[in-house]
């Protein structure tokens, strides 16, 4: 199960980076912090966060290029 605090990491995490961030990076900042996520709650995040853009009417995406995300 996804939670705000996770996916408001997440969040923070790809729009806070000056370049495009991988999963596995992502992983391991969390992990730094003994944050314990899966990479497929990290996607399940990513993915949530783009409907609520989307339900929302916000001008944000989420994209990912080549394996990381902008």
């Amino acid at each position: 199960m996804i939670t705000d605090g996770i996916k408001n990491i997440v969040e923070a995490l790809i729009f806070a980076s000056d370049e495009e961030i991988t999963i596995k990076e992502i992983k391991d900042l969390l992990d730094t912090f003994r944050i314990s996520v899966s990479i497929k709650e990290i996607e399940a995040s990513i993915d949530e966060l783009n409907r609520e853009y989307e339900n929302n009417g916000s001008a944000f995406e989420i994209i990912n290029l080549a394996g990381a995300y902008i």
